[in-house]
């Protein structure tokens, strides 16, 4: 599989989960789907480390470094912003 390919699979999944967050409290078989759809989430990203990292290619470890930190500061700001519409 190219690397294109990788990255368009994690944002699909990436949609997809994002999407599929807003069912409330799923039961049974589809509970069991998303957690495994959530955990798939993490494959494509996880073999783009791994050829990069074996192929020493900088620049895709900068940019996959860098879209988890813009990620995890995007979800920060949310989810302080979801505290602070509560009050």
């Amino acid at each position: 599989m190219k690397n294109k390919v990788l990255y368009a699979l994690w944002g699909g999944l990436f949609i997809l989960c994002a999407a599929l967050g807003f069912i409330p409290n799923p039961q049974g078989a589809l509970r069991n789907f998303l957690t495994v759809l959530a955990v798939g989430f993490f494959v494509p990203p996880g073999i783009l480390l791994y050829r990069a990292a074996r192929a020493k290619d900088r620049d895709t470890l900068k940019l996959i470094r860098n879209l988890s930190a813009a990620s995890l500061a995007v979800t920060l700001v949310v989810l302080v912003l979801n505290f602070l519409s509560v009050a």
